[in-house]
């Protein structure tokens, strides 16, 4: 192992870190990009009223989501979607039993219920206070073949 190979496999290894969120099972994937969306609005709707705790709170979340790669203690996305997922539970639930049709509730059909009830802000900084952080890509790769060009 050489300098030469390290930044081989650093150079491929670097994409993976960037598109994380996109190794995600499909409904991860849009649980992060529905609760980006619902924070946002709930951060103008604080930021109209004047809320500043809400306000913070918001963007504290937020951040969860837009960790540079590079960055070591970065959150475990797949947590973050699970524990999303866990705080719309009760609304998701709400809407089901509400419906008279037969096709499936997606994620952005509550969407307009989030936005018009938010969830307490106690109610997600407790859900996301556990969230545990993820190990870089590299500390996980063991071994790997690599044909470095001469």
């Amino acid at each position: 192992m050489d300098k030469k190979a390290s930044e081989l496999i650093e150079k491929f290894l670097n994409p993976i870190l960037e598109t994380e969120a996109s190794l995600l099972p499909g409904k991860k994937q849009r649980a992060l990009h529905e609760m980006s969306l619902i924070l946002k609005h709930d951060g103008k709707e604080a930021e109209r009223v004047g809320d500043k705790d809400r306000i913070k709170t918001v963007r504290d979340h937020l951040s969860l989501l837009e960790i540079p790669a590079n960055e070591d203690e970065r959150p475990d996305l797949d947590a973050v979607a699970e524990a999303w997922l866990d705080l719309i539970r009760e609304t998701w639930y709400e809407k089901l039993t509400q419906r008279r049709r037969f096709k499936p509730l997606r994620l952005k059909n509550i969407r307009k219920d989030l936005r018009n009830k938010p969830i307490f802000s106690e109610r997600i900084v407790d859900a996301f206070e556990k969230i545990p952080t993820a190990q870089p890509i590299h500390t996980k790769v063991f071994s790997a073949i690599v044909g470095v060009p001469d």
